[in-house]
């Protein structure tokens, strides 16, 4: 049975409360997939192609239309090499039209043809984030239904974090309230 998530069936209360995924944190499984898939390749390359894989790196996670024409070349290259790491980069590009494409009305397709890309790419290190996805995938729909986010507030608490990192050695709580206070303003 699936569920609706249109907005005006929904009532935001303490009671039933909506919970939203940040794209920040399930972004980072599809970064951490690939990274696992460019690592597994990479050892079996030859010395010369390992040492400047490490470049690849880089190139792998860079937005397709912002590659300079040697990149594309370079990425080419190494895409060529190994089918595996062919497949992951195939998958990283469906799963950045899934984000930038999906709104509230297609986000499940376009979720289902992630899924379906996933299943075709046979790559082990992608099952758990398919895994991830589908205990989590009313919360992450929510994230496309609903404009809030929480990176506002990590922020401060991050700017905070580093506050208190500068300021070793302060023994007044009063002078350390004051100064990360005076920070956020």
């Amino acid at each position: 049975m699936k569920q609706d998530f249109s907005r005006s069936d929904r009532h935001l209360s303490l009671e039933n409360p909506i919970i939203i995924v940040d794209k920040f944190h399930y972004a980072h499984h599809n970064f951490w997939a690939l990274e696992r898939v460019r690592k597994r390749v990479q050892k079996s390359f030859q010395d010369k192609d390992r040492k400047s894989m490490k470049k690849l790196r880089f190139l792998l996670h860079k937005p397709k239309e912002k590659l300079t024409t040697r990149e594309q070349e370079l990425l080419q290259y190494y895409l060529e090499l190994s089918p595996d790491l062919k497949k992951a980069y195939q998958v990283k590009e469906v799963f950045k039209k899934w984000m930038t494409q999906s709104n509230e009305r297609n986000v499940r397709l376009n979720l289902e043809q992630l899924y379906q890309a996933i299943d075709e790419s046979g790559l082990d290190e992608y099952q758990y984030m398919k895994r991830t996805f589908k205990s989590w995938e009313k919360e992450i729909i929510n994230s496309f239904i609903y404009p809030y986010t929480n990176g506002y507030l990590e922020g401060i608490n991050n700017k905070i974090k580093v506050i208190k990192r500068m300021s070793y050695g302060i023994r007044n709580f009063q002078r350390l309230r004051n100064k990360v206070l005076c920070s956020l303003i």
